[in-house]
């Protein structure tokens, strides 16, 4: 037996077999001129605007982890726990090295602007 691919209706997000999805837009929504090819890429876009918004906040959610970890290690360089510098350095420039991995990953999607030096330092969620 086939599985029915089940979509939603990138308008108004109903879930529909994908067989019936250029009908629904027509019905649903008056939009009269939509073929199957049409509406397989207005669904295709639904999916990717999803794809994007998990992909972001799967990346700031990564970075706030590091963040964290830099903060801590920082707590913990200053109660003398580590022997040496080189140590403390090593894992700094291993946390800096994920967290410009990350924040590249970010300004590939779009998503962020490019920080200048006219834009104050901030503690928030968002490091941008």
């Amino acid at each position: 037996m086939k599985a029915k691919r089940i979509v939603n209706c990138p308008i108004c997000g109903k879930e529909v077999k994908f067989q019936g999805l250029s009908s629904h837009l027509r019905i649903a929504h008056a939009k009269e001129d939509i073929d199957d090819k049409q509406a397989e890429l207005m669904a295709a876009a639904k999916l990717d605007k999803k794809y994007l918004a998990d992909k972001v906040f799967e990346l700031v959610d990564k970075l706030e982890k590091i963040r964290s970890k830099k903060a801590k290690l920082e707590e913990i360089d200053k109660s003398g726990f580590f022997f040496t510098d080189e140590a403390v350095e090593s894992l700094k420039e291993g946390l800096d090295g994920l967290e410009e991995g990350l924040l590249e990953e970010l300004e590939k999607l779009n998503v962020v602007k490019e920080k200048t030096d006219d834009d104050e330092e901030s503690s928030s969620l968002w490091p941008w």
